[in-house]
């Protein structure tokens, strides 16, 4: 049954219609810009970091792997079920790493960040932060979604299985449908109605409704 228009239920929200679309998201420190040919170059310069894919399910040994690892991010977006970005660092044009929409469901509002590597100089440094801050704010407030879904594996050096934890929040201001994975076991996920809200003290998550 659909709810009346007249619902205050945000979870009851059916319009705008959900269509995520590839689109840049400019931050402070990094840009997302939906992959394209033109930045096969770049990525290929930097991807080949076997550090890089120690922590991932990927396996990306040589240029022709990694290659094969485009194609698969080209056809998701082909399909309309991923929408892959390239993180490009503000600061020097210099790409600095990939992450993407993924597991889009547009029939209940939802999708999914993950699929999120970085060089090793942009570790650390605040991209992945503001990179799902980005995203976040983007399938919320610009597509109007119902839940975006991060996911989180084993936590490689200078990075976290939880990226909601690189925001220095106090545990109270996160909240989640599912409890927090202890020691953030591999292929386990968090899943919350968080939200990016601006501050004169920076960014800050706002979770609830």
């Amino acid at each position: 049954m659909t709810p009346p228009d007249d619902d205050p239920r945000p979870l009851a929200r059916t319009s705008p219609p959900f269509e995520p679309a590839p689109v840049t998201l400019q931050g402070r420190i990094v840009r997302l810009e939906p992959l394209g040919d033109r930045h096969r170059e770049g990525l290929h310069a930097i991807a080949l970091d076997q550090d890089l894919w120690r922590w991932t399910r990927h396996l990306v040994r040589t240029p022709a792997e990694f290659d094969a690892y485009l194609a698969q991010a080209f056809a998701g977006a082909a399909s309309g079920e991923e929408i892959p970005f390239v993180q490009v660092d503000v600061t020097t044009g210099s790409i600095a790493g990939m992450t993407r929409y993924h597991s889009i469901e547009r029939a209940h509002r939802r999708l999914e960040v993950g699929y999120t590597w970085l060089a090793a100089p942009f570790q650390g440094a605040g991209h992945n932060a503001e990179a799902k801050l980005l995203l976040m704010a983007n399938a919320f407030d610009g597509l109007g979604a119902h839940r975006d879904q991060l996911l989180g594996g084993a936590a490689g050096p200078n990075q976290s299985a939880n990226p909601l934890a690189l925001l220095d929040q106090p545990p109270h201001h996160v909240g989640a449908d599912e409890p927090r994975p202890p020691g953030h076991e591999p292929g386990r996920h968090v899943s919350s109605p968080c939200r990016p809200v601006g501050g004169s003290d920076g960014p800050r998550m706002r979770c609830g409704w």
